[in-house]
Formats: structure tokens, sequence, C-alpha cells
């Protein structure tokens, strides 16, 4: 039932039995895949940009910093940033053609403990970048210098968190079952967590002549429907 619903082919019943013992076993590596929120494989792990300390004069510098699509930046500086105020500055461009910017105009200041806007020091609070790559621009005039800046970008998903992984609602875990059984028919991948004894018996070489997986079951209500039979 659970393999005819899913294929959408009525001549497939004859694989309900090897569907309905593999279906525990398809759930579990569903979830298995669900990584913890610091697991490195799925998290970027934070970058790190700083200046010369004390940094140098006459300086026009770019660096365009990326993460994965799906994520955003949020950045906080070192307690010890500090810059002649207003003449050696940092921007946050949002492309490649340096017109719009993230954030304030300039970061700049603390220089002999006058003001700073660095994100993250004093009570300044870091800054959110919308946007999973920008470019840092840092400029300095030809005198007075300071001990330049640090600062930490680190990747956080749209959610709020680390990364989208640790979702186990019902449509991610709809789409996680569908990947992994789409995948196992075609004969592309066996998931670690499901014995290759058991897929066996799953004859993928078989299905995969069948017809072609539809789009968008509800793959995951109908295999736990199968294991309730």
């Amino acid at each position: 039932k659970a393999v005819t619903t899913l294929l959408g082919n009525k001549n497939c019943t004859w694989m309900s039995e090897a569907a309905g013992r593999i279906a525990p076993a398809v759930i579990d590596a569903a979830v298995e895949a669900v990584p913890e929120e610091d697991d490195d494989v799925h998290t970027p792990k934070p970058q790190f940009l700083e200046s010369p300390h004390p940094y140098n004069h006459n300086a026009d510098d770019y660096h365009t910093i990326s993460f994965p699509p799906g994520f955003h930046m949020v950045i906080t500086f070192a307690d010890e940033t500090r810059s002649e105020n207003n003449c050696d500055y940092l921007k946050f461009y949002k492309d490649e053609s340096h017109n719009e910017h993230w954030g304030m105009e300039r970061y700049t200041g603390g220089k002999d403990g006058g003001t700073r806007n660095w994100p993250g020091v004093d009570d300044n609070p870091p800054l959110t970048i919308e946007a999973h790559t920008m470019i840092v621009y840092w400029h300095t005039d030809g005198s007075v210098n300071d001990w330049g800046w640090k600062m930490k970008i680190e990747a956080v998903a749209p959610n709020g968190g680390v990364s989208n992984g640790g979702d186990l609602s019902l449509p991610v875990l709809n789409d996680r079952i569908f990947h992994f059984t789409s995948i196992m028919a075609e004969g592309h991948l066996v998931p670690a967590a499901v014995p290759r004894e058991t897929l066996a018996r799953f004859e993928p070489k078989k299905l995969a002549q069948k017809q072609a997986v539809p789009e968008a079951p509800e793959a995951l209500a109908t295999i736990a429907a199968s294991m309730e039979a």
C-alpha cells in the first residue's frame, strides 16, 4: 500500500510486504540525517577578519565574505577595536557595485577613549546582514592610526539557529522520507541506517524500470500508515 501510493502505480502492490519491513529503517534514516546545531558538516564555521595592529596608512582594502546560500551573517567586533574617528573606517557593501551598504554609513572611532560604533562593542548591538555574501571595505587616511579592528562573522540560518537541520516538523520529515525512498528506488544511494540485506528485497533495479516517482507525495504519512496496518 505504501509503495503503491508513493509511486502512484497500482501495479506496484507486489512491493508492499518489502515496504512494510523497510519503512521503520527509512524513517530512522531520515531522522538520523538531522545534524546537531554545531555539526561542522552542516553549519559553516565562523570566519574572522582583522586589520594589522596597528593598522597601515592609506589603505583601501576590499574583502569578500561568503557563506552557503540560505544563511545570513551576524558580525561582532573585538573589544580592542579602535580607529581614528571618521577618518579610518569600515563599510559593509551589499555587492560589487559598492552602491548600497549594510548598517551604518561608517563603522569607526574609539581612539583615545572617544566614541565608537563598532557592532558588538560597548552598548552597540551586533550587526545582522540579511545575505550570505557581502564585501568589507576598509579605508584609512595618511596620518594617525590606532590598534585597528578584528571581527567575527557567524553564519546564522533564517530561523535564528545555526542551521535548519534540527527541524523535525511533518513537512520537513515528509521531504526527507521522500528523498530517501527516491534515491533508494533509483539505486543511487543506500542510507547507512538501512541494512543492505533489507534493501535487497526492495529490488531497486526492477523498481527503477517502473513509473518515475511523482513530486511531493505525503511520504511520511503514507509510510507511517503502512507501519500501523
